[in-house]
């Protein structure tokens, strides 16, 4: 690299070194300006969209972080909110789901019915039977929450080594209230508790409707049977001559 002694430099001027000073001012104000609004605005719908994605992906993780505990038939479970994958082996309780919109990721083959999953979710994988898991299928799938009835009960300990295993089963002694508290359960489980009150509600209300429709139905039974007795009683009067007073 060949290199210029100082004493052959050229001096500028001092009158031009002014202009020479303006003329740069001028040049990096149009660097400056090359930068477009359009170029600007799509720059901050960049950045806005990473912060939202950021924000969106610590929400999902405050949400998969927080823990719920569920009374059931064998105690108390704790388990991450809104557990996915989720496996089901009981068909009210894929009834339920589905009334709730919930996905499940898997459940007996015998079981992969249009009614028994939500229509909006993608549709299950076979995990076994309703009497008999497939243990593989089961750790291929990982899920992070398994929901028995009382045909699967029996395989509690062996599921729960895989996933925490909730015992659902409904009390036959009393099967309003049990369907009903493990309905609100679901909806605590799922962050769906304002579904599922609406879909108690709902439930509520064809009982009342179906016990009038009951009521009526008794009452024209009784009024029937009434009416029985008393032409049986007039059939005896006119073939014997009795009288007898109803």
């Amino acid at each position: 690299m060949s290199t210029t002694p100082l004493s052959h430099r050229r001096t500028i001027p001092i009158f031009k070194r002014p202009l020479l000073m303006m003329t740069a001012l001028i040049a990096a104000i149009s660097v400056t300006g090359c930068s477009s609004p359009e170029t600007e605005s799509a720059d901050a719908t960049a950045t806005n969209q990473t912060a939202n994605e950021s924000s969106n992906v610590a929400n999902h993780d405050a949400v998969s972080a927080e823990k719920i505990t569920v009374n059931t038939v064998k105690g108390d479970v704790e388990l991450a909110m809104s557990p996915s994958p989720l496996v089901v082996y009981d068909m009210t309780l894929m009834q339920d789901l589905a009334a709730l919109d919930v996905a499940v990721d898997g459940m007996p083959g015998s079981l992969l019915l249009d009614n028994l999953h939500s229509k909006t979710q993608p549709e299950p994988k076979a995990v076994g039977t309703v009497f008999e898991p497939d243990l593989e299928a089961l750790n291929a799938m990982q899920p992070q929450a398994i929901l028995v009835g009382s045909r699967m009960a029996e395989k509690y300990n062996e599921l729960s080594n895989i996933a925490p295993t909730l015992d659902m089963s409904i009390d036959t002694a009393n099967i309003y209230e049990s369907s009903k508290q493990r309905l609100h359960d679901l909806g605590a489980l799922f962050g769906k508790s304002d579904q599922a009150a609406r879909l108690q509600q709902d439930i509520d209300t064809l009982i009342d409707e179906d016990k009038g429709v009951s009521l009526k139905i008794k009452a024209l039974v009784w009024s029937l049977w009434l009416m029985a007795i008393k032409c049986q009683h007039m059939a005896i009067n006119l073939v014997t001559g009795l009288s007898i007073r109803c």
